[in-house]
């Protein structure tokens, strides 16, 4: 049964006394408690709660063995609140170079506890990759997804979702750094591996951006063959008057026009128009992605939907880790930065859409961006 939300509230900063009352028979179990109630505030929103936990739980892993495992999973979960501020926004600069050094920490205690080719170094590669991202460090960036990527190729197999997620990371990462050709490569392995494992609204993401890359090049028409395909998976998915199909209807507007075939376009952001005042947001002729980061207000559910695939904040476009999409007990797009949201582990974690960053289950032993 899960805690009252009460007790929730109150267990981190009541951790000395309900240590004592407790009387945890090892410092392990002291910090898989910490972890999980850290955890469990994260996934309710209240970032300062999850991260008094996780710095208590380091304290206390620390003062036990500093070289312990139970410290790498403290210092994974305490980088993810570290580069959030209190308010829940992106944190600065500084926030985000203490975040790195707590993932480059914990990388280095889990290849020594489980060696240089294990799942788990995955987990920290990817995120501390898209920690990395977050502080435009793209260099620094790939050689983490790379590593990583190869890893969980070769221990979790081609069709991981995880690999999918590293995938997507590295992919934005080289698109980055204008590697576009590469990214697009990425992004349809990505795509592939959602469709395998039958994830269409991902898939549809991950192809979504391989359009997107494709007008970059000024390859219209390969970008509009792209958006055929992700207007079918989309409106199976949402339906026909969802807003995102508006999104992909809009772009495929664009493309017919880079390609001056205005008849063809008119019909296109006719429906996408149509869809946006069905929605309560009509828009106008835009650049690609323009439509859902630039909506005011609330996100409704299609809205949400986008913001999920994305890793986008409702507010400002930009990526950013949004704790409401965090599912039940692991971490981008909050997996973190490149696409903020959280990936699963194979010791169930939280498995939302598109993740960038790994939030690893705390449960000593049971693991989890």
């Amino acid at each position: 049964m899960p805690l009252a939300l009460i007790v929730l509230l109150s267990a981190c900063n009541q951790t000395k006394e309900s240590g004592k009352a407790r009387h945890f028979a090892t410092p392990a179990l002291e910090v898989q408690d910490l972890l999980q109630t850290g955890e469990n505030a994260f996934r309710k929103g209240d970032i300062k709660l999850a991260h008094s936990c996780f710095s208590e739980a380091l304290k206390v892993a620390e003062q036990a063995d500093r070289y312990s495992r139970s410290v790498a999973l403290a210092l994974n979960d305490l980088a993810l609140t570290t580069s959030i501020d209190r308010d829940q926004t992106p944190s600065g600069k500084k926030n985000l170079a203490q975040a790195i050094a707590y993932q480059k920490r914990a990388l280095e205690l889990e290849e020594r506890y489980s060696g240089s080719q294990s799942a788990d170094v995955a987990f920290d590669l990817n995120n501390l990759g898209a920690w990395y991202g977050a502080n435009l460090q793209w260099k620094e960036g790939a050689e983490a997804l790379e590593r990583s990527a190869k890893i969980r190729e070769k221990a979790l197999g081609p069709n991981s979702p995880l690999l999918a997620v590293t995938l997507g990371n590295l992919a934005e990462n080289y698109s980055q750094q204008k590697r576009t050709v590469e990214a697009i490569d990425l992004y349809k392995r990505q795509a592939k591996i959602y469709k395998t494992i039958d994830s269409p609204t991902e898939a549809a993401r991950a192809s979504d951006k391989v359009a997107g890359l494709y007008q970059d090049l000024g390859k219209n028409d390969e970008a509009a063959k792209v958006l055929s395909e992700v207007l079918s998976l989309r409106e199976k998915a949402f339906g026909k008057d969802s807003l995102l199909v508006a999104e992909t209807l809009n772009n495929m507007g664009v493309c017919q026009l880079a390609m001056g075939k205005n008849k063809e376009a008119e019909p296109l952001f006719a429906r996408a128009y149509k869809n946006g005042l069905q929605t309560g947001r009509p828009g106008h002729h835009q650049s690609r992605g323009e439509w859902l980061q630039k909506m005011p207000g609330k996100p409704g559910k299609d809205r949400r939907s986008a913001e999920i695939a994305w890793g986008v904040n409702p507010q400002d476009g930009q990526h950013t880790i949004h704790p409401s999409c965090v599912k039940s007990i692991k971490l981008t797009r909050l997996t973190v930065c490149l696409m903020l949201v959280i990936e699963s582990s194979k010791g169930g974690a939280h498995e939302p859409s598109s993740k960038t960053i790994s939030h690893r289950r705390h449960a000593l032993p049971v693991s989890a961006k």
